[in-house]
This record gives C-alpha cells, structure tokens and sequence, in this order.
C-alpha cells in the first residue's frame, strides 16, 4: 500500500486547517483538478491496472480514513495532540470540501478522466456530498435558532437589567428622600424639644410662684383660724358650701309651692285684675312660690337680730331689743364699717355659744335659749304665712301637710340664717321694689330666668322688657371673714324673675 500511495506534494497545501480550494462547479468536465494540477504527460497507462482494479477498495479505505482522521487527512483527536483552531463558517465550505476530495483522490494515484462523473464512485461521493451539505444546512439552521434564541436571552436579560438598574435609581432617590424627611423630622423634633425645655422652663418658674402664693394663702388661713379659736371657736364654712344649702332651701319652696297650689285663680290684684300672662292653669303655684320666698328672706334675712324681736328673756314694750341693736348696727356701719361687722359677729357669736368641752353652765344655758327663741320665732311666722293671703293660693284638698312643711322650710331658713349672721360677711337681700323694677337682661348675673319664661324662643324680644314678677329673692354678699372689702359684693342666690314672654308674639305679630 505504501509502494502504490504517492506521497502528497507539500505545494498542494491541502491540509484542513489552511485548505483552500475551487468550487466544484467550476471544475473542468475531464474531472477535478487542484489549484495546482499534476502534470499533463504522466500518461494514465502508466498506472497500475491492479491499483485502478482495487478502485473500490481503495475507494472504502479512504472514506475510512476520511472517517477516522477527519475530512481530507486530517488527524483525529486520538493521534494528534495540537490545537485544533475554530473553523469558520463560509458559504463554499462543502464546495472547498468537495475539492478537497477531489485532491485525496488523486494523491491515492487516481487520475481525472472523463467519465467520473457517471461512475459509481462519483455518484457515491455526490450523494455524500449531499448529505453532507444537508446536514451542514441543519447545523447552520440550528446554529441560527441558537443564536436567535441567544439573542433574545440576551435582549430579556438586558431589559431585566435594565428594570433592575430604573428599581435601584427609585430606591436611591426615595432612601435620599426619606433621609432629607428624617433629617427634617429630626431638625423639628430638637427645636419642639428645646421649645419644650423653654416651656417647662417657665411652668417651673410660674409653679414656684403659685408655690409661694399658696403657702402664704395657706398661712394666711391658719393664722385666720387661730384668731377664730381664739375668739370662740367660731369656724366659717366655705361659701360654695353656703351657695349649696341655700340652693337646697330655693328647691325645697319652689317644690313645695307646686305640690300645694289650687288650680284655679280666685284672687285679683292689681286693680281688681291679675297682671298680664298670670291666668293660666301653673300661675297659682308661681305665685305661692313668690309669696313663701319673699316671707322666708323678709323674716330671716333682712336683720341680723330676727330672733329678738320679743326680747332675749323679758318683753319691752315699744321698740324691741332687736330695732335697739338695729339702729345701733346701721349706725355703726356708717362710722366704721370694719368694726361694726366684727361687733355683730361677734355679739351672734357670743348669744349662741359653741358646745364643747369646757363650756360653762352659763354657756349652756344662753346656749338653749337662744335656740329656743330662734325655733319659737320660725314657728310664729310659719303659722302667720298659712294664716295670711296665701292661703287663698293653697289647695284645701291637698293631701299634703303642708303646715308641716312650711314650719320646716322656716325652720331650716332661721337656722341658716343665723349661721351666716355669725360670719364676718354683711348679706343683702332684694325683692321687687328694693331692685327698683329692674328691665331684664340675661348677661346680668344677679338675674336668672323662671322655667316659664321661654327666653330661647324669644331671646331679642325679652331683652330690656320691664320684670313682672321676682319669684325668688336676691341674696348679695359683702366682704369677706377677715373683714375687709365691703365694698365688693357676691352673688349668692340670683333673683329668679318671671315676665310675660306672650306679649313680645304679640308684638311680633303687629
């Protein structure tokens, strides 16, 4: 084999790594031909008929060494060891590989002759040719979908990195902006904290003073006291105490008032007629209530000395002793009003004795009858009221005991008012006249609307219009328990006052 196999001329340069060749179909009918072509005048009689005879032998061992060492000689990766470099992809591959074969054929010794193209060799290695191309177009095909599918992978990854990238921009400028708000957020919370420790600064500052005025108010009280202990044990109560009591005593009449009045008017005032708005079926009960109160403040309230006008222990004839200490209070008042309210304390405080421990028999015995007189005056005028003109207003039938009742609401306002004629503070009471037939006006606050006016509905038609009836009487205050500023007063029960809310419809109606 070696004797008959012609080595390959080193010009030809067909080796599969710098190969290249013609087209074939460019190649002469006489068969192919290399780019450089063996020489015309070797004669083709000169080759062995034994070698042209072993045609298709040799034709099989070339395909099969074509198959083991690679296309046109080239060495498999089992018996070389050199780098293989990357073959390009070209149009005339499988036409340079044709050419290729071509060249093999004639380094076995075979020469071109004109009827190849009819021989079986030639349509065997066509037919391969074929395939070949066929399955190069199927690679290529595949190679391409590859690269399509590659390149969409590629155009998704980059769109995806793209996203990320936007994401991360977003989430840098929204960290930067929540940064500037926790920045601002920190900024204000330092000035709110140092405006805080300014203010708390302050209310410390304004502390320790209320501090000092209340332990001077509380020193104040204390020695207050202890002058009280020592002028008789005598302890005033608080006045919000006092407003509540006398609160309880308006109730109680107004109450009392309703439960027991007719139904019916059967008395006439005013020539021989009741004011304008009182002839309804509730006037009978407002107008009891406006008759007891008035009697209760007139007997208890308008005089300090009420509870002697019979004497202490003996009746005088003519004036009583309470006008003798009267006159000699009001007179007092007029020259030195400090010293005359402390004089009228103390003369209450001195004819009602506390009872206590170390109290004297004398004590005891002034004690009781002072009391006594107290009692038997409240019962004295108590009877006077349900024997008077307003027993006309009272219902007969009543199941109520009213007597009773009355003689009760006297006695609670006797002792009451006593207690407040004990204090260092001077009262005042009003009625009608004594208030001069005041207009009415709501922002006046010693006046207070009856439950029967109806002043919401007509608030700016009542304003300024004259008071018809005073239901409950006014009681002022004046000074306080260490007998100073007489000339401020208090209000502690504002008069109740009732006017005819129908007339101003009326008006309204003209």
């Amino acid at each position: 084999m070696a004797q008959n196999t012609p080595a390959i001329d080193p010009d030809l340069n067909v080796h599969p790594l710098n190969a290249e060749f013609r087209d074939v179909n460019n190649v002469p009918s006489e068969g192919l031909v290399p780019d450089r072509h063996i020489p015309r005048e070797t004669p083709c009689n000169n080759v062995d008929k034994n070698h042209l005879g072993a045609k298709s032998k040799k034709t099989s061992t070339a395909k099969s060494r074509v198959s083991r060492h690679g296309y046109l000689g080239q060495p498999g990766p089992s018996h070389d060891s050199r780098p293989k470099l990357p073959v390009q992809r070209s149009p005339g591959l499988l036409t340079r590989f044709s050419g290729a074969l071509g060249l093999s054929r004639l380094s076995l010794g075979q020469e071109p002759s004109s009827d190849r193209p009819n021989s079986q060799e030639y349509k065997e290695s066509r037919e391969q040719s074929e395939d070949l191309n066929a399955a190069l177009q199927e690679k290529e095909a595949q190679i391409a979908q590859l690269l399509t599918e590659s390149q969409e992978r590629t155009n998704v990854h980059h769109t995806e990195v793209a996203r990320i990238h936007d994401q991360k921009r977003q989430w840098e400028h929204k960290a930067k902006k929540i940064q500037r708000e926790c920045d601002e957020l920190r900024r204000e919370r330092d000035e709110t904290v140092r405006g805080l420790k300014i203010k708390l600064r302050g209310i410390e500052g304004e502390k320790h003073a209320v501090q000092d005025k209340y332990n001077a108010f509380v020193r104040s009280q204390q020695e207050a006291e202890f002058r009280q202990m020592e002028s008789g044990k005598w302890t005033p109560d608080d006045e919000s105490k006092i407003t509540g009591e006398l609160e309880r005593l308006r109730r109680e009449v107004k109450s009392l008032a309703k439960g027991i009045a007719m139904k019916n008017i059967v008395v006439a005032l005013n020539d021989n007629r009741l004011p304008p708005g009182l002839s309804t079926a509730k006037s009978p009960s407002l107008l009891l209530n406006a008759l007891l109160s008035h009697a209760v403040y007139t007997s208890f309230f308008s005089s300090p000395f009420f509870f002697l006008s019979g004497g202490l222990r003996t009746d005088l004839d003519g004036n009583g002793v309470e006008k003798i200490l009267d006159e000699i209070y009001q007179a007092a008042q007029e020259s030195n009003p400090h010293d005359a309210h402390i004089w009228r304390s103390q003369t209450m405080r001195l004819l009602l004795p506390r009872l206590g421990n170390n109290v004297t028999d004398g004590e005891k015995a002034l004690h009781h009858c002072t009391e006594a007189k107290i009692a038997g005056l409240s019962e004295k005028q108590a009877s006077n009221f349900i024997t008077g003109p307003a027993r006309h207003l009272i219902n007969a039938e009543t199941k109520v005991d009213y007597s009773k009742k009355i003689k009760g609401i006297y006695q609670e306002a006797a002792s009451l008012s006593y207690r407040l004629w004990t204090r260092r503070t001077a009262m005042k009471f009003s009625g009608l006249h004594e208030l001069e037939h005041p207009a009415f006006d709501i922002d006046d606050p010693r006046l207070a609307p009856h439950t029967l006016v109806q002043y919401d509905e007509h608030e700016d038609q009542l304003r300024g219009r004259p008071i018809t009836v005073v239901v409950h009487p006014l009681l002022e205050v004046y000074g306080t328990d260490e007998a100073e500023n007489y000339g401020d007063a208090r209000v502690w029960v504002p008069a109740e006052v009732w006017l005819d809310s129908k007339q101003s419809e009326a008006s309204e109606l003209r």
